[in-house]
């Protein structure tokens, strides 16, 4: 069996009660930013209602850095491994540049980096997964990040799926 729920901010939350795959959260930013917020030290990401042909479109630009933070996520203490994925458009990168996410639990932390041209490639929707173990984990945090040495860093997210598995 599962419940679902939705709020006012169109994040889902899920949770199975069987083994496998659960979905933890998925963030789709149709009515705002969500489960994230946008770091106050950089204002570079942006909420748009829609872009490329997307639904709730944050845009992430580069002058430095531009990240994006999560709240606090609830898990629960049977999960032994997560997935992350993220629906991603690069609108504008060079070969140095990397769209990065950072996690945390309570028990890790640790980051996954895309580099642009070689791990995505410009001007098409692609979604990016990575997994990273963390037992016992009460909880966990995402930063998304544009990591840009050129000023033309710029970067669509129109999702965020948080997975979790339990055996």
């Amino acid at each position: 069996s599962s419940i679902t729920q939705t709020d006012a901010s169109d994040s889902t939350t899920t949770a199975t009660t069987s083994g496998g795959w659960n979905i933890i959260v998925t963030e789709e930013f149709r009515r705002g930013y969500g489960i994230f917020t946008a770091d106050s030290k950089s204002n570079r990401a942006i909420r748009y209602n829609s872009a490329k042909g997307k639904a709730g479109v944050i845009r992430m630009k580069n002058d430095g850095t531009s990240t994006l933070k999560s709240s606090q996520i609830s898990v629960a203490n049977s999960e032994s491994k997560f997935k992350v994925s993220m629906d991603l458009y690069a609108v504008n990168m060079s070969h140095e540049d990397n769209i990065c996410v950072d996690y945390q639990t309570s028990t890790t932390q640790g980051e996954k980096c895309w580099k642009a041209m070689h791990d995505f490639t410009l001007s098409q929707w692609e979604t990016k997964a990575f997994e990273f173990e963390a037992e016992d984990a009460e909880s966990l945090r995402l930063r998304l990040r544009v990591d840009a040495s050129s000023e033309s860093g710029d970067i669509l997210i129109s999702r965020v799926n948080i997975e979790g598995w339990s055996a």
